[in-house]
């Protein structure tokens, strides 16, 4: 996972692909040999917060946007009303959802290409989906928490299984709250591509 993030497959994916894995293989097999260009931080960098947050939705297929998606679902990815975790199995089951609703930062006036972005969306059953509607961020939680028997704890560890920030979700500046999960994310993928595991 941790160099589709990067350039690295931008362009010429079969060819490079070939290249790593012939690379990678020499290194596997205990062979003297170049370091495989896939590790190469210099020519294939990870992006940075601000290449985060401007990333397009991710059913557009783009490879940054579903490489971000792919990382907020590393923590079990709990559903945001009834707390189950994403699997395999239930996953085809799940609908992008907007955190900050489409008709929400449309009252804003917030451009399309503004509200279409990786870093607003989270994987969420059809029915916490509909649940939610168009309300605005601060207003969804504060009725998650009301007569529901979800403490504030609850939910915020289920926003964090996303790599979404709760304060500033809560807060509902959409700009902070986009700057911030950027930085969760970023730390995120920082973490996996220098662990080593993917």
């Amino acid at each position: 996972m941790a160099r589709v993030l990067s350039t690295r497959y931008e362009r010429s994916t079969g060819s490079r692909s070939l290249v790593d894995f012939n690379e990678l293989k020499t290194l596997i097999d205990g062979k003297a040999g170049p370091t495989p260009a896939i590790f190469d931080d210099t020519q294939h960098p990870l992006p940075q917060p601000e290449e985060l947050i401007a990333r397009g939705w991710p059913v557009r297929k783009d490879r940054l946007a579903r490489g971000i998606l792919a990382l907020s679902l590393r923590s079990g990815g709990l559903d945001l009303a009834d707390g189950r975790a994403a699997s395999r199995a239930n996953l085809a089951k799940r609908e992008y959802h907007h955190l900050f609703p489409v008709a929400h930062l449309g009252r804003l006036r917030v451009p399309d290409q503004k509200v279409f972005l990786s870093l607003n969306c989270a994987l969420v059953t059809w029915r916490t989906n509909r649940s939610i509607s168009d309300r605005e961020p601060e207003r969804y939680l504060a009725q998650r928490l009301e007569n529901t028997g979800v403490s504030e704890e609850e939910v915020a560890g289920r926003l964090a299984s996303h790599l979404i920030p709760y304060e500033e979700m809560k807060q509902g500046d959409y700009q902070t709250f986009l700057e911030a999960r950027g930085s969760l994310v970023h730390a995120a993928m920082t973490s996996v591509c220098t662990s080593g595991q993917a």
